[in-house]
């Protein structure tokens, strides 16, 4: 299941900075793959993937690579 959020109190370096919102821990608890933090104003993704139960920023340049779904990428110069 997919969950979006917008980001209204903080940007996304804060977020960046400050991750504890509440929902990384959540997410790890439950289990959730992979989630990402986008920032369409600031043209900025940052993509989380659980790993040994922690979640870790995946790097990427244009194309970003679902790790929960095989062979789906996103080209972000689609997107912004």
């Amino acid at each position: 299941m997919a969950s979006i959020t917008p980001i209204t109190k903080l940007t996304y370096q804060d977020y960046v900075c400050y991750p504890d919102d509440g929902k990384r821990q959540i997410y790890q608890r439950a289990g959730v793959g992979e989630y990402w933090i986008v920032d369409s104003q600031e043209r900025t993704l940052l993509q989380l993937i659980l790993r040994d139960g922690q979640y870790a920023e995946q790097p990427h340049d244009d194309t970003v690579a679902l790790s929960v779904i095989a062979n789906v990428s996103v080209e972000l110069s689609q997107v912004w």
